[in-house]
């Protein structure tokens, strides 16, 4: 046996210790830049296993495997493993198929002997986010029902805030696409359903092999890689199209990712259909941000280097430099908003759903500038000392 540094047998126990949880501190807001107020995950925690200590910091033994801190991150930083999201999803696009519900009930859900072998089991319904709800919607599923356990009384129940708003954001899309609301939150499964008398279909075996009102893993791959093309597509498109600037870093910003349950979701609306108005109320904790600069904003172009997910996009072109915003791929993280020197972001909590569905893009905050790099100047300082700020 090759011997071992002590560096290295620590990142294996560190990796043994967080199998169930994938952390990507690159994409948090926070450890981005230092201006971030954004402490979703450290809020949602209900047994104080996270914390900010020079960086995302997880105490692996106070865990609880609820999932909370993932379901509420914006950028994907905390991701969900054993299982993960697209597991979930194949196994309730079987039950889709099967029976035309799916339930779902946590580890301490009171139920009636034999309904627990219809439900997919999680620790917490805290784990659930709005990608999987509304996925197993756009895979056949007539209605969903979450079934919970005595939250008042359970060491987890402080995540149960956080279900209530996944529930109410699913429940708001599906009215957006003219489906009936169908998602429901208690603590039992109808007389019906509990006693096993559903629709007859297909076996779960059929239903992952020929996709019979379901959702195969191969289908579900074929679907995410098309809908990442796309939407890298678009970013690239406008790209190429604006004359890039060049950020103070030399570089087009940090790097980006769309968080997998973004692309699921996006996936499962794609499936769903448009929508019947496009104005959509996402609200202040909302999927997704309407955006606007006001007259403060001078085309500094900082919000496009740090944004997580490539949302913003540097434009310039001769003398005019401006902001290409995909609201898509916006996760209402905050972060532009944040670290705005000048306050100049504003966040709406309305978005046009169509826009979002399509992949559409705005030019926004338009400003003559006295050469291709706005952030000369007099702004220099400032934009100099906010790259540093993120360094900590």
């Amino acid at each position: 046996m090759p011997d071992l540094t002590l560096g290295q047998i620590e990142g294996v126990i560190d990796d043994l210790q967080s199998r169930h949880m994938a952390v990507m501190r690159e994409r948090c807001a926070r450890q981005r830049h230092r201006l971030s107020a954004c402490r979703r995950c450290l809020d949602v925690c209900p047994t104080g296993a996270i914390a900010w200590e020079d960086g995302l910091q997880i105490d692996w033994d106070r865990c609880q495997r609820c999932g909370a801190c993932a379901t509420v991150c914006p950028t994907g930083a905390l991701e969900p493993r054993l299982p993960s999201n697209d597991e979930i999803w194949v196994q309730a696009g079987r039950a889709a198929g099967e029976r035309g519900w799916v339930g779902f009930a946590c580890s301490r859900a009171t139920l009636p002997e034999g309904a627990g072998q219809e439900l997919i089991h999680t620790n917490c319904l805290a784990r659930l986010d709005e990608s999987l709800l509304m996925g197993v919607i756009a895979y056949g599923a007539r209605s969903v029902w979450l079934v919970a356990g005595a939250c008042e009384t359970c060491p987890l129940g402080s995540a149960r805030a956080a279900v209530e708003r996944v529930v109410h954001r699913a429940g708001a899309l599906l009215a957006a696409l003219g489906r009936p609301a169908c998602i429901e939150l208690g603590t039992c499964l109808p007389p019906d359903l509990a006693t096993g008398i559903a629709g007859q279909g297909a076996t779960g075996q059929e239903a992952a092999d020929q996709g019979v009102g379901g959702v195969s893993r191969r289908g579900l791959f074929k679907t995410l890689a098309r809908e990442t093309a796309r939407a890298s597509a678009s970013a690239r498109a406008w790209r190429e199209a604006a004359t890039p600037a060049p950020s103070p870093a030399g570089e087009d910003g940090l790097p980006t990712a769309l968080p997998d349950k973004r692309l699921m979701l996006m996936a499962a609306l794609e499936r769903l259909g448009r929508p019947a108005e496009p104005c959509f109320e996402a609200g202040e904790d909302g999927l997704w941000a309407g955006l606007e600069f006001t007259a403060d904003c001078t085309a500094c172009q900082m919000c496009t280097f740090f944004c997580p997910t490539g949302a913003l996009i540097k434009a310039a072109h001769e003398d005019r430099a401006g902001v290409v915003y995909q609201v898509s791929r916006c996760v209402n993280c905050n972060l532009c908003r944040d670290l705005c020197y000048r306050q100049a972001v504003v966040l709406r909590g309305h978005v046009d759903l169509g826009q979002v569905m399509s992949g559409g893009i705005e030019l926004l905050s338009v400003r003559r500038v006295e050469s291709a790099a706005p952030w000369q100047g007099v702004s220099q300082e400032r934009v100099a000392s906010a790259i540093l700020d993120s360094l900590g």
